[in-house]
């Protein structure tokens, strides 16, 4: 049985929760499959990587070395460089894996000397766009990534050349030699991918394959019985939001304000979880769930809700929509990233104009009145990204990976 790696900086956040979920998924095509962190949540849902007092250290050491080269730089933006790390070949988890599958692994994994040390087959899942652009995370509207990065918005710089100019150039040679496969949680950020200069120039690919859904703790529920649960006494609908920080742009906490004062205060509650930081709208009464890690809480929140909506600006594949969906809420969303893979209007919520206020309020108020078959969004939702069906799609990935660096026949 092919032993597979998952790193992740943290099981605590997306990209963690998804790792989890991917490789629950792989274990259902025949893998023994494990998730190794760096910062582990209060849940400690994967292993956390063990570090030595040395090591430890170290890794002091690398960040500082890391935010030195970004010194200088105003950083407006998000931004790693990332050059620098601890080493991790030596590592059990490492030596012991026949193919190691990263996902986010900026502030402490990768390095310029990441792909090189794995001397295994590498799947790298795209979580956001970092792993092909010179250094941001998201792009927003800038294009420079498909030919020079250089005069970056996101470091806040003039120069022509500049870190990112250096990082795309790097990450073009550190990928050229590695065997390795990056797959796109969506479509769209898989078209990102394959536009770049790096995966161009390196001689790589990106495939799309979505995120699976754990369905276990994610399906349909009576709304009724979870209202209660909750102990959520209204006769109202309930907007459900998840996530929401009003610093985040990306997020489009600004957008979702506007249109929620456009509706009727009268007939709705807003509904919270995650980190709604200043989240203040006026009028439509709100409640807030908190922090929510654990899934089965997540679900009977979803499933309470006549309406999830996910307002963000840019997107690659929200884990939240996907929850919402497998537990039965139709969800709204802009027409952008990742949204459409899930999102069908008319059966399972609607998708807004983009980043129109008013199509997202129209959308909201019409999902929210219409009666939706909770069960069949839900076994829809299953049945396109169920474990069993994630898991035979990087079955075959990983099959052709191994099989070219003739390790499996």
């Amino acid at each position: 049985m092919p032993k597979v790696t998952h790193l992740v900086i943290s099981d605590l956040l997306g990209a963690g929760r998804a790792a989890l979920r991917i490789s629950e998924a792989v274990k259902t095509a025949g893998y023994e499959s494990e998730v190794w962190v760096l910062n582990p949540g209060p849940l400690k849902a994967a292993r956390a990587i063990p570090l030595n007092e040395t090591e430890k250290l170290n890794r002091m050491i690398t960040k500082k070395r890391n935010d030195l080269e970004m010194k200088g730089y105003p950083m407006p933006g998000y931004f790693h460089s990332d050059r620098h790390a601890i080493r991790y070949q030596d590592m059990p988890m490492i030596t012991n894996a026949d193919l190691i599958h990263v996902h986010w692994i900026n502030e402490g994994i990768y390095s310029d000397h990441f792909l090189k040390d794995m001397n295994r087959p590498v799947v790298w899942t795209l979580h956001d766009m970092w792993p092909f652009t010179g250094g941001c995370h998201y792009t927003g509207e800038c294009r420079k990534f498909t030919a020079r990065c250089g005069s970056c918005e996101c470091l806040g710089s003039t120069r022509t050349s500049d870190l990112s100019t250096k990082g795309q150039q790097r990450r073009i040679q550190e990928y050229k030699n590695a065997r390795l496969q990056f797959v796109g949680c969506s479509r769209w950020i898989s078209e990102e991918a394959n536009a770049s200069a790096v995966l161009k120039e390196s001689g790589k690919t990106c495939i799309p394959i979505a995120n699976p859904i754990e369905t276990r703790w994610f399906h349909a529920r009576k709304k009724e019985e979870c209202r209660k649960l909750l102990g959520i006494a209204s006769d109202k609908k309930l907007i459900l939001t998840g996530s929401i920080n009003l610093r985040d742009t990306r997020k489009g906490a600004s957008l979702l304000l506007e249109a929620l004062r456009r509706l009727d205060p009268d007939r709705y509650t807003l509904c919270t979880f995650g980190n709604p930081e200043g989240f203040d709208i006026g009028g439509i009464e709100t409640f807030s769930f908190g922090s929510v890690f654990d899934d089965l809480h997540l679900s009977l929140i979803y499933s309470a809700c006549d309406v999830f909506c996910a307002p963000s600006i840019q997107e690659n594949l929200a884990n939240t929509v996907m929850e919402s969906l497998a537990c039965g809420t139709p969800t709204v969303a802009f027409d952008i990233g990742g949204m459409p893979d899930m999102i069908r209007s008319g059966f399972n919520g609607s998708l807004a104009q983009p980043f129109d206020v008013l199509s997202l309020a129209n959308a909201i108020d019409e999902t929210a009145s219409k009666a939706y078959d909770a069960e069949k969004i839900a076994s829809d939702t299953a049945a396109r990204f169920g474990l069993v069906t994630i898991g035979k799609a990087y079955d075959e990935v990983y099959r052709n990976l191994l099989k070219e660096s003739g390790e499996t026949e």
